[in-house]
């Protein structure tokens, strides 16, 4: 009773991340539902980008560790062009395509690697393309 506490006596919890993250979407629902899944699997979100321009800005200025770019942002660049952009001058951030029809152009050598996700994107999904070690 008065034992010591054993890591089996623990409830399960999921690992967390430390990963930082830049999210470029159009649709500020499906944003914020991806912002707090990033959050509850322990990735720090540094913008949401809602415009192409502005999310390369905010991939450029924070330099996040991840972006998670949109493919389809109804303006030009699309999610491509900002990550081929980006990635000529932060060779270190990773890049994570999201669509709903799951037909992403192949973004080029340059851009390896980097993932593509269909939306809506689970959690399970979502941790696997930040990076997460189970």
């Amino acid at each position: 009773m008065g034992g010591p506490y054993r890591a089996a006596d623990r409830p399960w919890r999921p690992k967390t991340l430390s990963r930082t993250v830049v999210l470029v979407e159009d649709d500020a629902r499906q944003a914020q539902d991806l912002r707090e899944r990033c959050e509850a699997i322990g990735a720090e979100v540094l913008k949401v980008a809602h415009r192409p321009e502005e999310g390369l800005d905010a991939i450029l200025r924070y330099r996040p560790d991840y972006a998670l770019i949109d493919v389809n942002l109804g303006a030009q660049p699309d999610g491509v062009g900002i990550a081929r952009r980006a990635s000529a001058r932060l060779p270190g951030t990773r890049f994570v395509f999201l669509s709903r029809s799951g037909e992403i152009e192949e973004p080029g050598p340059r851009l390896r690697p980097h993932v593509c996700l269909s939306k809506p994107v689970s959690t399970a999904w979502l941790r696997v393309a930040l990076g997460a070690e189970d």
